[in-house]
């Protein structure tokens, strides 16, 4: 059967994906990857020990390969035409195991392709099923194939749960990290506190001649919801802020959000021999040598740079925001003491100075204010995505009616099965008693082409001793055939070797889950984004000087003028001068080099409220031309081969060679009137 399926090692976060072709249902597969596990207690811990060896070593070989170096870097003599091109290893698999993929920290989906999906991760000793039904490690070879195979259920958001009813309590398990209780000090800080809750600002809150800006960004980073949204809902509970993927998303969040250097885009066609986890960016000024550039969340650096673009900390400074990781904030004891933190961190640091902070969580952020004194503003905790989280049990997932509903259909589902398969026995029957027939036929045939009067005689003569002979040979044939039913009944089910014209009634699947959970976007966290770009905003002009430099000749429009045709680099430096410059720069924006956006009468108008962005306007600064643009999320295949419509892909961070791609974040510009048109 052609059951495409996964068969995962989870070892230092990193999924280790090995492709099977066929036969991936859990009857075949997942049987087969359970039946290594040991029963016996100390067989077992043994097993988990070689083969977490066995994955120290992949581990090991991984960061080795992730490290890369150039040709030429360290002053050898091998500089050759491509010197300045990162060095690819000629093995065909450098980190040790063949995998179908490099290795990183999202986890494998199920898709049109793939249908199952089997995870045993050997740090928490959890064995998944499809991202969403967790069992014990240890006790899941324990238990019939057939019971932890029924308990596996299709819930109502499209996730696969572990039904908690058809299985031991002690086999159960989730991929949670377990958080230590907040610390008595910082809670009694916080009781000091003169702490106001505020509502955060949204896309109103700018000026007309100045909502593209907020507008574009937000469109971007409703396509990384679209790509981060399914691995978020599977694994974010288990991360925790010292993680690298964990900082990695969250600096990649706020640099979408960040009108500064941390953003950028840039053309495919400036991506030089992209590999397996990493790119070069061809410098367009001479004598410079290519960037590399990373891929988010990959690791992949070259030697002597630090991995990732993010600050290897939970607690730093961006665009002059303290901004602090944390792992929880929905319940309050957790957003208390993460504000009491940052306070205390505030007042130590700048305790005469008024301090914007973030609080983040990835799902969630808090925005606040900290005043000298101790009084505080913050927001309630605003949600960044909307999830699902499969890593979670049924029980926290669903509601005790719920869960008996799902229970009753699967009890269903086993039935509807059972008489699939018996259906299936029976036509085995009949085909085998079919075959059989007409076996027995062609043998009549070839005896009475051998002589053409043998069968006559043999029915006159069969005759004349008894002449109910026939109707009694009639009788025992239909006996027969029951008989032969029966006894097929008790057989195996059906295996590879049967016919391929027979019918497939082998184990159905659910929905393949969806690659974005994200809702419409008029029900979307978009306002919660936008909320994030406006402080970050208005945290940076607070520290600016409001008026041009001192010496100032020109006119405003002289300096808008000017700013027209500057180049990328020119121009965010003008938006650090004062907050007239940073002005000028918001409302004839430039993203990427060459292109400038300004406002229009769909930007200036929107409010949010619409179930669709707006168009936005796109000025070509070489030639002056402009037009009306919608902004579209693309593969990397359509971006190569549309020439006409270049293809831009998104680039957080602020220091050369430290900066990353995000890998499935490409976008291009479509005119209005082309859309129109078709």
């Amino acid at each position: 059967m052609g059951t495409r399926g996964y068969r995962v090692i989870r070892f230092g976060g990193r999924y280790y994906r090995f492709y099977n072709p066929r036969d991936s249902n859990p009857e075949a597969l997942g049987k087969s990857i359970v039946s290594e596990i040991p029963t016996d207690p100390e067989a077992y811990q043994q097993w988990l020990a070689n083969k977490r060896k066995e994955a120290l070593g992949w581990h090991m070989a991984l960061n080795k390969f992730l490290s890369r170096k150039r040709t030429g870097y360290e002053g050898g003599d091998d500089v050759e035409e491509n010197a300045d091109e990162v060095k690819e290893d000629a093995n065909e698999h450098p980190w040790g195991v063949a995998t179908e993929t490099l290795p990183d920290f999202m986890p494998a989906f199920n898709d049109f392709l793939i249908e199952w999906v089997y995870t045993i991760d050997l740090e928490y000793e959890v064995f998944t099923v499809d991202n969403g039904a967790h069992f014990r490690l240890n006790q899941i070879p324990a238990l019939p194939t057939s019971t932890w195979i029924n308990a596996i259920a299709n819930g109502q958001h499209y996730d696969r749960l572990l039904l908690p009813s058809s299985v031991p309590e002690e086999a159960i398990a989730d991929l949670t990290t377990a958080l230590p209780p907040p610390a008595a000090g910082k809670l009694e800080l916080y009781a000091k506190l003169d702490v106001q809750i505020v509502k955060a600002k949204g896309l109103s809150a700018f000026p007309p001649m100045q909502r593209h800006g907020p507008i574009l960004r937000g469109r971007i980073f409703h396509f990384f919801q679209k790509i981060y949204e399914p691995t978020l809902s599977a694994i974010l509970l288990e991360w925790v802020p010292d993680d690298s993927i964990f900082q990695e998303i969250a600096y990649a969040i706020l640099s979408l959000a960040s009108a500064s250097l941390n953003f950028s885009m840039v053309p495919l066609q400036q991506i030089s021999r992209e590999r397996i986890g990493y790119a070069n960016l061809k410098n367009i000024n001479k004598g410079e040598r290519n960037e590399f550039l990373a891929h988010l969340g990959v690791g992949s650096h070259l030697k002597g740079f630090i991995p990732g673009s993010a600050t290897a900390s939970t607690m730093y400074w961006f665009d002059r925001v303290l901004v602090y990781l944390v792992a929880e904030l929905e319940w309050p004891e957790f957003v208390n003491a993460a504000v009491a933190s940052v306070v205390e961190h505030c007042q130590d640091q700048r305790p005469d100075q008024c301090t914007d902070g973030i609080l983040m969580s990835i799902e969630h952020i808090i925005l606040m204010r900290i005043h000298p004194g101790g009084r505080v503003e913050r927001t309630k905790p605003l949600r960044l995505f909307k999830l699902f989280h499969t890593s979670l049990r049924a029980s926290d997932r669903y509601s005790e009616e719920e869960l008996e509903k799902l229970q009753i259909r699967k009890e269903q589902e086993i039935e509807l099965e059972e008489l699939v398969y018996q259906a299936h026995l029976q036509y085995q029957a009949r085909r085998q008693w079919h075959n059989a027939s007409r076996q027995e036929t062609k043998g009549k045939l070839h005896d009475k082409q051998q002589d053409p009067n043998t069968e006559e005689k043999g029915r006159l003569h069969d005759k004349q001793q008894d002449p109910n002979t026939e109707e009694k040979a009639g009788l025992q044939g239909v006996q027969s055939v029951s008989g032969m039913e029966d006894e097929v009944g008790l057989q195996d089910k059906p295996s590879d070797s049967d016919p391929k014209e027979e019918p497939d009634y082998t184990h159905q699947t659910c929905k393949p889950a969806p690659q974005s959970l994200s809702l419409p976007v008029a029900e979307s966290t978009e306002s919660t984004f936008i909320a994030l770009i406006h402080f970050l905003e208005t945290s940076i002009r607070r520290q600016l000087p409001p008026s041009r430099p001192k010496g100032d000749v020109f006119p405003t429009e002289i300096y808008q003028k000017i700013l027209h045709v500057s180049d990328l680099q020119t121009h965010r430096a003008c938006m650090q001068v004062s907050r007239v410059f940073r002005d000028l720069c918001q409302e004839h924006l430039m993203m990427m080099d060459d292109a400038v956006f300004e406002a229009n009468d769909a930007s200036r108008a929107y409010d949010q409220s619409s179930a669709f962005f707006p168009a936005l306007r796109m000025k070509t600064a070489s030639t002056g031309h402009s037009q009306d643009v919608a902004l579209e999320h693309i593969s990397r295949e359509d971006g190569h081969s549309n020439r006409e419509n270049p293809c831009w892909l998104v680039v957080v961070g602020n220091e050369r060679n430290r900066r990353s791609i995000v890998p499935d974040l490409a976008v291009a510009f479509r005119s209005i009137k082309e859309l129109r048109s078709t």
